[in-house]
């Protein structure tokens, strides 16, 4: 209609419909149409991001990143239903499906590492955590203040570490690919 902005339209595999983003970027929901013209349907409810996606081969689903539930993740969404299937991969963006059945996704990073303070004022800044080539965050002191658990997201999917001084590098304590793991505490 007038004053939409439509843009960024996805022909499905059989070439019966076409999806596309309406709204001002990055402010957007989801819609679809028949190739042939007429009503639209919105397939998304909640107005958010949503990245690059594309149609799975079956024409019936689509793969789309998006944060509108949360952290930017990739999800299965049901053309029928309109369920929204958490994949638990996250930070993904700009999704491309291939004819051989897989995807190519761009991995977003933004890189946070933990730091320590020292209170005594001389002392500054101490290293970093031990190195890390993913996020880590959510940093907690043990009680007695020997160990340090936190987030990261290093093993491919953000997890509950511990590092301590005895041990070389960290050690994963969770393995929880699909949950959103938040707010850390002993």
């Amino acid at each position: 209609g007038p004053g939409d902005v439509d843009y960024f339209p996805r022909q499905s595999p059989d070439g019966r419909w076409i999806a596309f983003r309406r709204g001002i970027f990055p402010q957007v929901n989801l819609y679809l149409t028949s190739s042939e013209g007429g009503q639209t349907r919105q397939l998304t409810s909640k107005q958010a991001y949503y990245g690059r996606f594309d149609w799975y081969p079956d024409s019936k689903h689509l793969m789309v990143s998006t944060n509108a539930h949360g952290r930017l993740q990739l999800y299965k969404l049901n053309m029928d239903t309109l369920e929204m299937q958490p994949l638990g991969i996250y930070g993904a963006d700009n999704v491309d499906i291939g004819e051989s059945g897989q995807a190519v996704f761009e991995n977003v990073r933004r890189r946070s590492q933990l730091r320590e303070y020292a209170l005594a004022a001389s002392d500054g800044p101490l290293p970093t955590t031990r190195a890390s080539t993913g996020n880590d965050g959510m940093g907690v002191y043990s009680p007695d203040g020997v160990q340090k658990a936190f987030l990261s997201d290093r093993s491919g999917s953000p997890q509950i570490w511990l590092e301590t001084d005895a041990e070389l590098s960290p050690v994963r304590l969770s393995d929880f690919p699909a949950a959103e793991l938040q707010d850390l505490h002993w």
